[in-house]
């Protein structure tokens, strides 16, 4: 079983507009909103791959029947936590002629300590079941930069051997890092925040990532790098996939398929090389569909040979 973690369920509102012009008008070429989230995300692409799992975290009472029958939708089955409040709205506006995204996020509706105590117990009880369980995105308020440290420390209580991807930045990765995930995924930006460097090639961010690996104990880091390719490293080996030419008609998701295709990897008993194929595969897939629709199966199939890596 793969389990997802929410912490912080949004709604995407993505405007499409032909350049953003600052102080002036921008009119919205096409408009669509998603109700998701980063962990939301994760199953959603792994729904479209064919490998069910179960979302939790945090739903929120104003929209919380929404959610559900969003998740539910895809066959996706849901355990969140339910707390006062709504839903949180980001704007992502999408510049059609130079393809860059301009996100505007809201922080999140508060949570209580009892809430989060609520879900602490719910990620031990599935880390006694799963196989896999991912942590993802942002916290909303009332959470502090410990959340995740505690949460992965939690889900490994019954079964210390379920593994763990967390994707997450600044504060929340480093103090992550406390509870020993098997796997990071952090864009290039956010290594470069957390670690205050500069990445200008692949060899320094393999460097990076064996520091990281060898000092914090984790077995496995995956760098999206955006039009610039991926890497991926253990403590014996790291790779690099290129970028593929991609009609691009939505980014939001792509990070979070990412860590769906190195889940359906891991699940297959994939090594290093293909965990990074199938990653970069199914963040492709979901990069050539709108708004936050994610990969699907034939995208995989379509996308999958023409992914190269490359021992680095």
């Amino acid at each position: 079983m793969i389990a997802t973690v929410t912490l912080n369920p949004c709604r995407d509102k993505t405007q499409v507009i032909e350049r953003f012009a600052r102080g002036g008008m921008n009119r919205v070429l096409e408009s669509r909103q998603d109700l998701c989230g980063k962990g939301i995300n994760v199953s959603v692409a792994l729904a479209g791959l064919g490998e069910p799992s179960v979302c939790l975290g945090f739903n929120f009472e104003r929209d919380a029947a929404e959610l559900v029958q969003t998740v539910n939708r895809y066959g996706i089955k849901d355990d969140f936590i339910l707390c006062p409040g709504a839903i949180r709205v980001n704007i992502k506006l999408f510049e059609r002629d130079t393809g860059v995204m301009t996100e505007i996020n809201e922080p999140g509706d508060f949570v209580s300590s009892e809430r989060f105590e609520a879900l602490k117990a719910k990620a031990a009880e599935y880390g006694g079941q799963a196989d896999i369980i991912t942590f993802s995105g942002s916290a909303p308020k009332g959470l502090d930069e410990e959340c995740y440290a505690e949460l992965i420390a939690s889900a490994r209580k019954k079964n210390p051997g379920v593994k763990i991807i967390l994707d997450a930045e600044g504060p929340r990765l480093i103090n992550g890092l406390k509870a020993k995930p098997d796997i990071i995924k952090p864009n290039l930006f956010e290594l470069e925040t957390a670690y205050g460097v500069k990445l200008d090639s692949n060899e320094r961010i393999v460097s990076l990532c064996g520091e990281i690996i060898a000092r914090e104990g984790i077995k496995m880091i995956c760098v999206s790098m955006g039009g610039d390719g991926a890497v991926a490293a253990d403590a014996e080996r790291a790779c690099f996939a290129p970028p593929l030419p991609l009609k691009v008609r939505g980014l939001q998701g792509a990070g979070d398929s990412m860590v769906a295709g190195i889940c359906a990897a891991i699940a297959a008993g994939k090594t290093l090389d293909e965990i990074l194929r199938y990653a970069v595969t199914t963040a492709s897939g979901s990069i050539e569909r709108e708004g936050t629709l994610l990969c699907e199966r034939e995208d995989f199939a379509r996308i999958y040979p023409r992914v190269s890596v490359y021992d680095i």
